[in-house]
């Protein structure tokens, strides 16, 4: 199972790649992985602020 540490690890490595492709300025995630509650099936809830509007790819 993940750690908060590990989530955190993940997100730092990714962070240069969302900047450079969709001018993500900041990551952080929220929920069950912040208090440590989450479990194998849990779902990892983000919140990206993004510098400039980025239409649907982001999505696809």
């Amino acid at each position: 199972m993940y750690q908060a540490k590990d989530t955190e690890t993940e997100l730092h490595q990714q962070k240069p790649i969302m900047a450079a492709r969709f001018t993500a300025s900041r990551v952080g995630y929220v929920g069950l992985h912040v208090t440590g509650l989450q479990t194998k099936c849990s779902d990892l809830d983000l919140l990206i602020d993004f510098s400039m509007p980025i239409g649907w790819e982001f999505f696809t």
